[in-house]
């Protein structure tokens, strides 16, 4: 999902009007290469995704897809935050940051949409559903 995402913003937002990072946090990694990456300064429960806006503003996007779906053919279990992502979700809201949980490609496209974000084109996945993505720092799932 996260690169469905990922390939909506790059067609659909022109350059230079917001930027979209990833924050390549998870998977495996030996011990060694944790530990480097530790003291580099990567962080325990940061979010997926950075989305930059004019005037100084960004959005912290965490990406959960619910229960009994699957990313590249793996059975996930329902998309929860860790105490680690309730952490840092915490400390982004307290220094007057945005936070949100998007499950699904239609709840990014409606993020773009709430943030002003010009778009060439909508898929039209927001338009055919009511999502919007959860900011609710009392949401924890």
């Amino acid at each position: 999902m996260q690169s469905n995402c990922v390939e909506i913003f790059d067609r659909a937002v022109p350059a230079g009007t917001a930027f979209l990072y990833a924050v390549p946090n998870g998977g495996r990694r030996d011990g060694l290469t944790g530990a480097i990456l530790k003291a580099e300064g990567v962080r325990a429960g940061v979010a997926d995704l950075v989305l930059m806006l004019p005037r100084g503003r960004s959005v912290y996007i965490e990406m959960k897809v619910g229960g009994g779906q699957s990313i590249s053919g793996v059975k996930v279990a329902k998309g929860y935050q860790s105490d680690t992502q309730q952490g840092f979700q915490a400390t982004v809201e307290a220094l007057g940051f945005r936070y949100v949980i998007c499950r699904s490609e239609a709840e990014f496209e409606a993020l773009l949409i709430e943030e002003g974000v010009p778009l060439r084109f909508r898929t039209h996945v927001a338009a055919r559903s009511s999502a919007k993505p959860r900011s609710s720092s009392a949401e924890m799932s």
